[in-house]
């Protein structure tokens, strides 16, 4: 989970829920929205990737000693967006080493790299890549 904008990649969340926290019943129609909708979930995680947070931080800083950009241009150029999506692909390639592992343990957890009010191509992805075809089909029936 990264809060803010979807190129503004500066602190990993951790977010969980619970079946029992799903707002709805699971025969209500607006179930997989709240499901798969991590900006829903109940439980959010800020302190957990201190770690993870500084080798962002860092990464960050060497992007913008290393790339110029007026104060006065506010849209972002491809330089920013590949920095931005390298980053992405690295939190994904995290993920799918840590479920690889075993971290999660015998659990199937629903794990997604999740930009807050976003349509990243990478929530999707993340998805595909961490789970069945069954919950990647759900998901992407949901958010497209």
């Amino acid at each position: 989970m990264l809060p803010g904008e979807p190129y503004d990649i500066h602190s990993l969340v951790a977010a969980t829920n619970a079946e029992t926290h799903i707002k709805v019943p699971r025969t209500d129609g607006q179930y997989s929205y709240y499901r798969f909708s991590v900006d829903e979930w109940a439980h959010w995680d800020h302190g957990g990737f201190a770690a993870a947070n500084a080798r962002l931080a860092e990464a960050n800083e060497r992007f913008k000693s290393m790339h110029s950009k007026t104060d006065e241009d506010y849209m972002m150029d491809e330089f920013e967006v590949a920095h931005a999506d390298v980053l992405l692909e690295s939190i994904m390639r995290g993920l799918e080493t840590a479920k690889a592992s075993g971290v999660f343990g015998e659990s199937e957890p629903f794990l997604v790299v999740w930009v807050s009010d976003s349509g990243h191509v990478m929530l999707g992805e993340s998805v595909r890549r961490l789970h069945s075809t069954a919950v990647a089909t759900e998901f992407i029936k949901e958010f497209g």
